[in-house]
């Protein structure tokens, strides 16, 4: 399953379903909210981050190391020069705006009829 969001008329006018990523299949699926298909769009892929003494990314900014949760980003960060397709180009320290599936599973998030709910 891959992150999307809806661009449908529908689903724009109702700014609290707009900005809601839903883990499907195929981008022909109809939305899981307007029920409408053809207007789904995929979105990057974020990945999360957690502070970790020994992780490879410094953050100047907070003076901390950071490693990222899945293990897919952390070894393509690795392998891969930043450009490369496989690179781990985007990631956030904020669980909501995650969209990498594997990262929020194994930060344990559940998934409940294609839309994601974080535990805390």
């Amino acid at each position: 399953m891959r992150p999307y969001h809806c661009e449908s008329p529908a689903c724009k006018q109702d700014f609290t379903t707009f900005t809601r990523t839903y883990y499907l299949d195929s981008p022909d699926a109809p939305c899981p909210s307007c029920k409408l298909s053809g207007h789904m769009v995929l979105c990057e892929t974020i990945h999360l981050i957690v502070p970790d003494r020994k992780g490879p990314m410094w953050a100047p900014e907070t003076q901390k190391n950071y490693q990222f949760v899945c293990k897919e980003a952390q070894k393509n960060f690795v392998l891969y020069p930043p450009g490369h397709p496989r690179y781990p180009t985007f990631y956030s320290t904020v669980p909501k705006v995650v969209t990498c599936e594997q990262c929020l599973l194994e930060y344990g998030a559940k998934f409940i009829n294609a839309e994601r709910f974080i535990l805390s």
